[in-house]
């Protein structure tokens, strides 16, 4: 397979070349700069928000344990920022100029497995066959640096049996993207392109999340949208009415038949994008609803799942509130489909319309794992009016519950869109 990558960049990052980077398959015509081997091959670098305890070994690559490296300190000596390096002893085959393209590649990879912001470096400056020193490591570390310290400083503590979870599923999805470049891989309706194209937008959730809490939410929705699309079968409307040829024939030689025809050509148009766009809709819940099916609930992360294990609901239910939280295991496949839907549209109306998604809050917690519910002021206001106008001042909780919305948090969605694009994955190639 014979495609080119960029010769020269300037600080700037177009992930197409980290896509034929990544992929064993391409031939890569970048001017060679290392003489490498199967023992001797060349660093580059991930930065994560937490650290890597272990290195996660692949067949031809490695990614080494994370080196803590502070970017900014107090004047008493404490950390005030710090960044998380993890070195990447990459193939062997990458061994030209801007090797860095290999780590953009994984830095997606890595992010859609840990639901977490994982970046990489813009450039290829400090790659080379020994881990860069401490200067190298800060400027490297300067990238993504973490606050430790003082206002906005967040802990970063991951439990062992996480960081297990982790690169369990960092595994699975190398070993499919392996199958999806090897030579038997052609034919299956999802592609090693699909895949990481929908990663990437899936990283840019999460690196954006905290910027711009609406922008990273709904690329995420971009990221399962295009899965969905390929897993999904289109509804064909493009059927012509049986007597088109017909009219079309007598608008020849009619200008009012003519000019209805193009009428009918205009109001078709019209209906069939009107009918696309439902179906993209459509097709978006289908695809969780059916590749989200038996999953494990329990999973979605939250901070103190990360901090304290998996286990934490059993270990400490008295830290747990006793208020009633809203499960999708109490959820009919209709009234889950509803809110998936609903939460499809909200990124639209942010899209095209300029309207922020209504989340009041941009994080979920241990009693609000799945769902944020929040009052619709205009149907409260309605329903206010009405009872005023039928004189009455208390009404039925049923109908207060209409005045709310329901609303998948972030971490819902980035659980569903990893768990839906895995299962349909290994469906297609198996």
């Amino acid at each position: 397979m014979d495609r080119n990558m960029r010769q020269y960049v300037d600080d700037d990052n177009q992930f197409k070349d980290g896509i034929l980077a990544f992929d064993k398959r391409n031939e890569v015509k970048l001017y060679k700069v290392h003489n490498t081997s199967e023992d001797k091959r060349i660093y580059s670098y991930l930065i994560l928000d937490f650290k890597l305890p272990k290195d996660i070994h692949f067949k031809d690559f490695t990614i080494e344990q994370s080196i803590e490296v502070d970017i900014v300190t107090s004047e008493s000596g404490q950390s005030v920022k710090k960044a998380y390096v993890s070195p990447v002893k990459m193939p062997e085959r990458i061994n030209y100029i801007n090797s860095h393209y290999f780590t953009l590649g994984l830095s997606a990879i890595c992010s859609f497995a840990f639901e977490r912001p994982v970046v990489s470096t813009k450039n290829d400056y400090y790659n080379g066959f020994e881990v860069a020193n401490e200067y190298g490591l800060r400027e490297i570390g300067v990238e993504f640096p973490r606050t430790t310290l003082g206002p906005g400083a967040r802990g970063f503590r991951v439990h062992n049996e996480i960081i297990d979870i982790w690169e369990q599923r960092l595994i699975e999805v190398v070993s499919l993207l392996d199958k999806l470049t090897s030579s038997e891989s052609e034919g299956h309706d999802v592609t090693y392109e699909n895949l990481m194209q929908s990663f990437r937008l899936i990283q840019l959730a999460h690196i954006n999340k905290k910027e711009d809490f609406d922008l990273g939410f709904s690329f995420i929705i971009a990221g399962i949208e295009a899965i969905s699309q390929l897993a999904i079968a289109q509804i064909d409307f493009s059927k012509k009415h049986d007597r088109y040829n017909e009219w079309k024939n007598l608008s020849k030689t009619s200008e009012v038949a003519r000019t209805l025809f193009e009428e009918y050509l205009k109001v078709q148009a019209y209906v069939n994008s009107e009918i696309n766009n439902r179906d993209l809709t459509k097709r978006f819940v289908k695809f969780l609803i059916t590749y989200t099916t038996n999953t494990d609930w329990e999973e979605v992360f939250y901070n103190e799942l990360i901090t304290e294990g998996p286990n934490y609901r059993k270990l400490f239910p008295s830290e747990i509130s006793v208020r009633p939280e809203l499960n999708p295991n109490e959820l009919t496949e209709e009234d889950f489909s509803i809110i998936i839907k609903d939460t499809y549209h909200f990124r639209s109306k942010f899209f095209h319309e300029g309207q922020s998604l209504p989340h009041t809050s941009t994080n979920n917690t241990s009693n609000n794992r799945f769902f944020h519910i929040i009052d619709n002021i205009k149907r409260r206001e309605v329903l206010l009016k009405k009872m005023k106008k039928e004189n009455r001042v208390e009404s039925p909780s049923g109908e207060w519950t209409k005045t709310q919305d329901k609303l998948i948090t972030f971490e819902l969605m980035s659980n569903m869109a990893r768990n839906a694009i895995i299962n349909y994955t290994k469906k297609a190639v198996q």
